[in-house]
């Protein structure tokens, strides 16, 4: 990686591989795809952390339809006076 990845032309590409999403889109560093380059066996942990990202909203989604269905079900039951 080293210089060829440190241009300002490869700011993108080389935020992407800091922050571990660089498998999640199609990157080329002079013209060769991000994923030819020496740590290419790093692409598991981009595409685990991807989806720990996915499971987390996914559970988030599922958490908070369960709240709506159960607050428009004690709305809608009848008061016991």
């Amino acid at each position: 990686m080293g210089p060829a990845l440190a241009r300002a032309d490869n700011l993108p590409a080389a935020l992407a591989y800091l922050f571990g999403c660089w498998t999640w889109w199609p990157f080329t560093v002079d013209g060769h795809p991000l994923l030819d380059w020496h740590y290419h066996i790093s692409w598991s942990i981009s595409t685990e952390l991807f989806f720990y990202l996915a499971y987390a909203a996914v559970l988030y989604r599922i958490a908070g339809i369960r709240a709506y269905a159960s607050d428009c079900s004690r709305r809608s039951a009848p008061s016991p006076i």
